[in-house]
């Protein structure tokens, strides 16, 4: 397996030849050092040594640039022992990631925060702070819950490097702080995710085979500074940047939330008439953006899926064709989270401070799999993965050797999308 190969064994055979397909056309670029309107060197990631990371995963890394990649970052963390309090800074759960339907990551983690304490190790309810979006109050409010007597921290972040005292102050008290979704460059802490960089690389060469590589592209971004936000506009940057005849005529911020994205697109077509060939969205707003565009007139357009959302899906399926998806819905990321707490609870040490699984695809040929008949345009939800498309928790183990404890039985938590 080359390095610019995605891991992709355990999947079905389908999905692994679909990604293959993109990687070999991610790899294309090789160490060029393409670089994006943001000025950043898109290839950074390949100067960063990862021989430490198991040769197995080794891929899952190929193009991150998110956060610097280190080793044994917990290897002075003893566990505490007996039931646990369990505890979530939030940054901002005024999105589907966050709060579903179906669960979101905050749903799920109450859940498997509720199937621990039915085996004794935890001590009660998930207790959750929210800064909305603001990364000092974040800040502090995770110095509270480690007041509080908090022995493990999940976290969304806001920022990269804006909690480190906070990761800094819990580490020296004994409490292990774990996030999800985007990374942060704090030491003594670690960060469950995918590539976001890659997933946002490959859906924008999706667009852009999808458009015969000319046309004007707009980019739909996420929230401004968020790490895994910031990777996904950088992804998309470089990949659009291999096709001279592709233009990136305009950038807005919808915050992964579909209402801000039509209102921000709406407002961006009133004053720019120009052609728009294709969009390219972070995640979760791609029929809204669609919507914006039909509103205003426009046509001979392509938007690209990437987050297989229930709206996405009904418009993907209503129209048919190739598109980009994966599922980008909280749930997954936090029960991968949680499983692999559970295994630094139970000895294991981390390889990495950042620790990458593998996401199923959602492709044309799977997506009857995943769309169900009431799934809308103006659905505002994510469907429930299949069962064999779930993510895996035993991809986990080679970056977290050592379990000597047992682990606990934490089943994936599933909910009604709609």
């Amino acid at each position: 397996m080359s390095p610019d190969q995605p891991h992709r064994a355990a999947r079905p055979a389908v999905m692994l030849a679909v990604v293959v397909l993109f990687a070999l056309v991610l790899g294309a670029c090789g160490n060029t050092g393409v670089t994006g309107s943001s000025g950043s060197d898109a290839n950074a990631n390949k100067k960063q040594d990862v021989s430490f990371i198991p040769e197995a995963q080794r891929s899952l890394y190929d193009a991150f640039s998110v956060v610097k990649v280190t080793k044994d970052p917990l290897a002075e963390y003893k566990a505490p022992t007996g039931p646990l309090k369990y505890c979530l800074a939030e940054s901002y759960t005024k999105q589907v990631f966050r709060v579903g339907p179906p669960l979101g990551s905050v749903g799920m983690l109450k859940a498997l925060v509720g199937q621990l304490v039915k085996q004794g190790k935890a001590t009660g309810p998930l207790v959750m702070t929210d800064s909305n979006n603001n990364v000092s109050v974040q800040l502090s409010q995770m110095n509270n819950l480690v007041q509080q007597g908090c022995q493990v921290i999940f976290t969304y972040p806001g920022t990269a490097t804006g909690l480190c005292s906070a990761v800094k102050n819990a580490y020296e008290k004994g409490v292990l702080v774990v996030s999800y979704g985007t990374e942060a460059s704090c030491p003594n802490m670690i960060s469950v995710d995918v590539n976001q960089y890659r997933m946002a690389y490959l859906a924008a060469e999706n667009l852009a085979s999808r458009l015969d590589g000319k046309g004007n592209v707009v980019l739909v971004n996420a929230i401004k500074g968020v790490p895994a936000a910031e990777a996904e506009r950088q992804g998309a940057l470089d990949a659009l940047a291999k096709h001279p005849d592709i233009k990136v005529t305009g950038e807005i911020y919808g915050n992964w939330t579909p209402s801000i994205a039509k209102s921000e697109m709406l407002s961006y077509l009133a004053t720019h008439p120009d052609q728009i060939d294709g969009v390219w969205q972070a995640g979760l707003m791609s029929s809204a953006v669609n919507q914006a565009l039909e509103q205003a007139g426009r046509k001979d357009y392509k938007v690209e899926a990437f987050s297989g959302t229930c709206a996405g899906l009904a418009l993907w399926h209503k129209n048919g064709g190739d598109n980009f998806s994966f599922l980008q819905a909280g749930e997954p990321f936090a029960y991968m989270a949680m499983e692999a707490a559970q295994r630094v609870l139970a000895g294991a040490k981390p390889v990495s401070n950042v620790l990458l699984f593998d996401m199923p695809l959602i492709t044309k040929d799977n997506l009857d799999e995943w769309y169900q008949p009431g799934m809308t345009e103006n659905s505002n939800c994510y469907p429930n993965a299949p069962e064999k498309y779930r993510v895996d928790p035993k991809d986990l183990d080679p970056l977290l050797p050592g379990t000597t404890g047992e682990l606990p039985t934490l089943e994936y938590a599933t909910a009604k999308s709609f």
